[in-house]
């Protein structure tokens, strides 16, 4: 495996670099934000500030698009491969 020289990272230029949490820490922040937990919850919960929470939600507000467009495609998908498999019928010739 070839190594990288030094100074370039995987992050480099995207929008988590720079973060020092872990990414599944964040996610699971902002989940419970967008499930309806209000900021103080969610800072007490898991153990972080209300500056950084709003950080980070700032900084992932940019995804948002993205993420719609992800999410709609992947139930559209799932639907129509669960509805091909639904019938249990088949035709007869």
């Amino acid at each position: 495996m070839p190594t990288l020289p030094a100074g370039i990272w995987e992050t480099k230029h995207t929008i988590v670099e720079g973060l020092r949490t872990p990414l599944s820490k964040i996610i699971d922040v902002i989940a419970v934000r967008t499930e309806g937990l209000g900021l103080n919850g969610a800072c007490r919960v898991f153990h972080v500030s209300k500056k950084t929470v709003l950080n980070w939600e700032q900084r992932f507000a940019e995804l948002h698009e993205v993420l719609l467009v992800y999410a709609l495609t992947h139930v559209f998908l799932q639907q129509t491969l669960e509805g091909d498999e639904a019938s249990p019928f088949k035709v007869r010739q």
